[in-house]
């Protein structure tokens, strides 16, 4: 059975969408929607191949989640093609896949965009999920519990509730 592919994308992919990633997977499984569902991260600038940050590893091991064998890479179009559903996680990364995907802009959305439409609360779809790159772990720390409460929602309403 071929899995629906949840995609995030951010700027570099080795903080927001792998951690992003990592938490879609562990809920996917706790769901029982693992041979449904498959998260997978990609980034919109990404020069070459690098780890997850220090931290975004740390903070997801503090949680039982592993990225140490994560290793950035750059959207392809197989990549974005291959995809249910594109979870960006800014605006402004939204955009920049419109410009590129526009014939495809029914399955590209915010993070936030996507929970502002499960919830039927608007005023929230043009939040962003900041980058915590260079940050202290603390913003690792918030980013993670931010990401964590949105997919939840996600994943609750992909399982019909």
């Amino acid at each position: 059975m071929k899995k629906n592919k949840i995609l995030f994308i951010c700027t570099g992919n080795t903080c927001r969408s792998p951690m992003a990633e990592a938490i879609a997977n562990a809920k996917f499984c706790e769901a029982g929607m693992s041979d449904e569902y498959q998260a997978v991260s990609a980034g919109l600038f990404v020069p070459f191949n690098e780890r997850a940050s220090e931290y975004a590893v740390e903070v997801c091991l503090s949680h039982g989640l592993d990225l140490t064998r994560h290793f950035s890479k750059q959207l392809t179009d197989a990549e974005f093609d291959n995809a249910y559903m594109v979870l960006a996680m800014t605006n402004a990364h939204k955009t920049e896949l419109l410009k590129k995907y526009g014939d495809f802009r029914q399955k590209v959305f915010t993070i936030y965009e996507i929970v502002a439409i499960i919830d039927k609360v608007h005023n929230m779809a043009n939040y962003d999920v900041t980058d915590p790159y260079g940050c202290e772990i603390e913003a690792y720390e918030m980013t993670y519990a931010l990401l964590d409460n949105l997919i939840e929602k996600i994943v609750i309403h992909l399982k019909g509730g």
